[in-house]
């Protein structure tokens, strides 16, 4: 019988099982020890690679009920009839009669696996060949008294966040008055002569050069429309201007309010686009009419008439620059909001908005336009992070696998073994990749484990990797003089160091002979005396470095200047 695999949008059998990709035999450990696993209870499968003498990775055998829920990178596993494990959301093809596994696999647990096919788990991890136990220390338990105390502070807490939709959805804030604009009623043809009569009058461009009306057609104006009462000149002027009002294009009337009044304005402004809202398109497209569009300030929804295209022609980009300047001098006022609806809605600006929304201390508003336009993982959890929704930030920290990021916010949570599960992510990747230095600051720094970061710096040394850094900081975590002078004596005996090495070295004590006293001093100064002499034919430059230990010992100072010009 040939078993394959199908996917399927629901498990068909129990989750009994864990699978780690890759990794080394101590990320196994590590893995198993963070998640609560015991080598004698859960036993682990070495799974073979697709080449030879290599393994893709291993599984873990572990029952429904023990299933840590918190996993990390790692994933779960069905077990079918207690025999066959396969990866979750899978099915076997063809199905699977009851009692029929036993006879295919011959009452032995295999994994059917779509990378590496079947695999045969026939022997567990002997843990004992690998693990070196010590003696149990003996400790003294005192058991906590039975009553519960009330914490004398709170250690943490955080803001469980909307989704983006709900959140989006609910920044609605009126913008402006719930009044509509006075009717726009266009001029007739007896008051289209009216208006060009009156603007040779009263338009800017008929003042003279002194700023003055022309007075000879003042008495033409009165004969015309003026009449016998003293305020005839002034009730013309006031026609005139609503006259004028009225003669305006709806493209004009929508910037003059922007103008004025952006709130108002933002209820009748149009989207625009680069693809729809026109610029002269034909076919299907209205001409611009000034009528209300956005009853609120809706991040979420859309208004009514909030989309659509419009005959804009030229205009397009005179109102596309009012909104930006309308965008910028909301923001000046502080109206982030009503700002980041003009990029979002009006401009389709996405980046803008939610960077609007983000200098406005909208963090989660941010987040949500970053996540749902955007796409933009990253962005969208460092400002969950500053809004406190920590949970959320965690989740797309993990999705884009910063686990040292996602380490910290546990923390915070104060979920140190969380935090600590996480951390040791990071930490193995490092070791992967030789990078002991970042690997022990790590560990030191935000593991508090100085033991077994002292070990890594160390190993980093050995190893030739940024060997300067790896042993000042080796150094730095001796703390008592004792400890510092063994872990010195012991380093000195290795007689495989490279030159480099020697050189790193012979610097390093330099900078630990500057900070110490006394004898310590006196012992580092003899130590580096010996390397010195005994590297200086191989290595001459290296007898120089004699100032650094002697730094007002003038004759000496003299004698190598003399050595290295070679007089």
């Amino acid at each position: 019988m040939e078993l394959k695999l199908k996917l399927s949008k629901n498990n068909i059998a129990p989750l009994e099982g864990l699978l780690i990709k890759g990794g080394t035999l101590r990320s196994w450990a590590t893995a198993m020890q963070t998640l609560g696993l015991s080598p004698e209870q859960h036993p682990l499968y070495v799974l073979p690679g697709t080449t030879a003498n290599s393994e893709w990775g291993c599984i873990i055998s572990v029952k429904k009920d023990e299933l840590p829920q918190d996993i990390g990178p790692y994933a779960y596993c069905q077990l079918v009839e207690g025999l066959l494990f396969i990866p979750v959301f899978t099915n076997v093809f063809p199905k699977i009669i009851s009692g029929e596994l036993k006879k295919v696999l011959l009452n032995t647990p295999h994994l059917l696996h779509p990378e590496i096919g079947l695999v045969k788990l026939e022997t567990p991890l002997n843990w004992s060949e690998y693990l070196l136990v010590g003696t149990p220390e003996k400790k003294l338990i005192f058991p906590s008294p039975s009553r519960l105390s009330i914490p004398s502070r709170v250690r943490s807490f955080r803001i469980e966040a909307l989704s983006p939709e709900e959140l989006l959805s609910q920044l609605d804030q009126q913008i402006g008055s719930d009044e509509d604009l006075p009717e726009h009623c266009p001029l007739n043809l007896m008051e289209k002569a009216k208006l060009k009569l009156l603007q040779q009058f009263f338009s800017e461009e008929a003042k003279g050069e002194n700023g003055e009306r022309p007075a000879e057609k003042l008495d033409a104006i009165r004969k015309m429309f003026g009449g016998v009462d003293d305020d005839w000149l002034e009730r013309l002027e006031k026609e005139y201007n609503e006259l004028e009002e009225r003669n305006k294009k709806e493209v004009e009337r929508l910037l003059d309010l922007l103008k004025k009044d952006p709130k108002k304005g933002l209820q009748y402004a149009i989207p625009l686009d680069d693809k729809g809202t026109g610029r002269g398109f034909s076919g299907g497209f209205g001409d611009f009419t000034l009528s209300k569009r956005w009853g609120n300030f809706s991040l979420g929804r859309e208004g009514s008439g909030g989309s659509g295209g419009v005959n804009l022609g030229d205009d397009f980009y005179r109102i596309r620059e009012q909104y930006m300047k309308t965008a910028e001098e909301l923001i000046r006022n502080g109206d982030f909001r009503e700002a980041a609806f003009v990029y979002l809605k009006l401009l389709k600006n996405y980046r803008l908005a939610a960077e609007t929304l983000e200098k406005g201390g909208l963090y989660s508003e941010a987040a949500s336009v970053y996540l749902k336009h955007l796409s933009d993982r990253r962005m969208a959890a460092n400002c969950y992070e500053k809004a406190n929704n920590l949970m959320e930030a965690i989740d797309l920290y993990k999705e884009i696998k910063m686990f040292e990021k996602v380490g910290d916010l546990y923390l915070k949570l104060d979920d140190k073994e969380a935090a600590y599960l996480h951390y040791e992510m990071v930490v193995e990747n490092y070791l992967e990749n030789f990078q002991y230095l970042k690997a022990g600051l790590l560990v030191k720094d935000k593991m508090d484990d100085l033991s077994r970061a002292r070990d890594l710096f160390h190993q980093g040394w050995i190893e030739k990797c940024d060997i300067y850094n790896c042993l000042n900081n080796y150094f730095n975590t001796f703390k008592e003089e004792t400890d510092f002078r063994f872990a010195l004596q012991e380093l000195v005996k290795n007689e495989n160091l490279s030159r480099k090495q020697y050189e790193v070295l012979v610097t390093t004590l330099q900078v630990e002979f500057s900070k110490r006293e006394g004898v310590m001093a006196s012992e580092i100064r003899d130590i580096a005396y010996a390397i010195i002499s005994k590297q200086a034919k191989v290595n001459p430059q290296l007898v120089q470095s004699l100032r650094g230990f002697n730094p007002f010992d003038l004759e000496l100072r003299r004698d190598l200047i003399i050595r290295r010009e070679g007089y």
